[in-house]
């Protein structure tokens, strides 16, 4: 029989601090970061990306005694040959939602079985690497990929659903913008917002009703980080450990093995948990973005009220 998974899964939309949190939360030594699992095969295997330790991921030995556990493999591209399947996701998962409509849960996980079967094979080769793990911090953000883990048997899964303030999505986007990212080129003013209104109300709407979803504010972030990994840590049933904090704001981060996400997985040693600072949006691109952020902005409120966080750190009956 198949051991059960224990999964903190955080969500949100790009530019939200989640590849941070992730770093934050997973100061615990019973918590494992692995960063975006979701693109492992196109970000990690198939282009140059770097792990969070420095190395690549092609070549960090991390990495390579977790494809060894899972596939029993040392080399990548042979990795690529055995599991063909293993993009699938990226072609059909815009589609995904709409073959909901008119097929049943059970014919929705056959038709996936080969997808959640590798990734069921990848965490375990994650915790046989790790030994002493009880939870993996997977920092994928997208609303099909959680929805597909929901799908998965024998798994405790949790949902941190993080949610930034849209104008400051919004800059934070423009920012890489105009340092020439190639991944933002595209954008136009107000596309940011737009998407992360969409995605905003995806995620909670799918969501919300699963037992182990919770809403956090990236403001809370900033403003209580030593509270929230406290309160995560909680709710994931642990004893809170605050070690790696001098203060409130004041912690000490140790290397890890994560890929994907920002560069902030490449932040150690003593850190400052303060606002980056962004370029101040032109008053009609902030009034646009606005508008456009609307759907979602019922969320990031609900997310600000941050009632489960003070549960869990004022609640006796936990650890």
């Amino acid at each position: 029989m198949n051991r059960e998974l224990r999964i903190l899964y955080i969500m949100g939309y790009e530019r939200s601090g989640s590849t941070f949190l992730q770093n934050l939360v997973a100061t615990h030594p019973a918590l494992l970061p692995v960063g975006e699992v979701h693109h492992l095969w196109d970000r990690g295997v198939k282009e140059a990306v770097q792990c969070g330790c420095g190395e690549y991921v092609k070549s960090c030995p991390f990495w390579r005694k977790v494809f060894r556990n899972w596939y029993g493999i040392d080399e990548l591209d042979e990795l690529l040959q055995k599991y063909k399947d293993a993009n699938a996701i990226r072609r059909w998962r815009k589609w995904l939602f709409l073959q909901s409509m008119w097929t049943s849960s059970a014919q929705l996980k056959r038709s996936i079985q080969p997808y959640t079967h590798a990734i069921r094979r990848l965490y375990e080769a994650l915790y046989e690497v790790e030994k002493g793990v009880m939870w993996i911090v997977d920092s994928s953000k997208t609303p099909v990929y959680g929805w597909v883990l929901t799908l998965m048997e024998n798994i405790d899964l949790r949902i941190l659903h993080l949610v930034r303030d849209p104008i400051a999505t919004e800059a934070s986007v423009w920012k890489r913008k105009h340092a020439g990212h190639p991944n933002y080129q595209g954008y136009w003013p107000g596309r940011a917002a737009a998407r992360w209104a969409f995605w905003t109300w995806v995620n909670h709407h799918w969501f919300h009703k699963h037992p182990g979803y919770r809403l956090l504010a990236y403001d809370t972030l900033l403003e209580r980080p030593r509270d929230v990994v406290q309160a995560v840590h909680r709710w994931l049933g642990l004893t809170p450990y605050l070690g790696a904090f001098e203060t409130q704001k004041v912690v000490h981060l140790e290397p890890t093995h994560t890929f994907g996400g920002s560069p902030s997985r490449f932040r150690t040693g003593r850190v400052v948990v303060s606002p980056t600072p962004n370029p101040l949006l032109h008053s009609i691109h902030r009034k646009w973005a606005a508008f456009l952020a609307i759907p979602g902005v019922g969320v990031y409120r609900e997310a600000l009220l941050q009632r489960w966080i003070d549960q869990n750190l004022y609640r006796k009956d936990n650890p």
